[in-house]
């Protein structure tokens, strides 16, 4: 199973170009350019959410699914309402994500990536996706976000 065939219409879709006008973690913004669109870390997520279910067991296309949709939600046009965002993002994204034809447990992982903001995750995917956001948060705001995206294609 790799990776990029699993997301592939998603990378292309249009939920995903519109985060790329949507800044990722505003306090971190010294990163480039480039790595600091919400579309990328998405996409890192993903890749992250992938690999890790393999590591823990699960089903690594429901977390690189749900990994790459956890942030539809966010909304290009109220990038100035960001409480609201941050607060209703999840809820949106699986909305969004239901009415894509996402897997219901993809719809739930996206739901619950927010925890504690949100509903608990109660699958070992919906976990591992919420796991995966909060590492590549981290790595965004200390500014390591390139030692995912060298080995975002390399690997399946």
């Amino acid at each position: 199973m790799i990776f990029e065939k699993i997301v592939a219409d998603l990378l292309n879709s249009q939920q995903l170009k519109e985060l790329e006008r949507y800044p990722s973690h505003r306090f971190s913004s010294k990163t480039k350019q480039k790595q600091n669109k919400r579309r990328n870390h998405c996409v890192r997520v993903g890749w992250l959410s992938f690999h890790l279910c393999k590591i823990l067991g699960g089903d690594a296309t429901v977390c690189a699914r749900a990994g790459v949709l956890h942030d539809v939600g966010y909304d290009y046009r109220k990038v100035h309402k960001p409480l609201s965002q941050i607060f209703g993002h999840a809820e949106k994204g699986a909305i969004i994500a239901q009415k894509m034809g996402e897997n219901p447990r993809v719809v739930d992982a996206i739901k619950t990536h927010m925890f504690p903001i949100g509903g608990v995750p109660r699958s070992k995917e919906a976990f591992i996706v919420w796991m995966a956001d909060k590492i590549d948060a981290l790595l965004e705001v200390l500014h390591l976000s390139k030692l995912i995206e060298k080995n975002l294609y390399r690997t399946g």
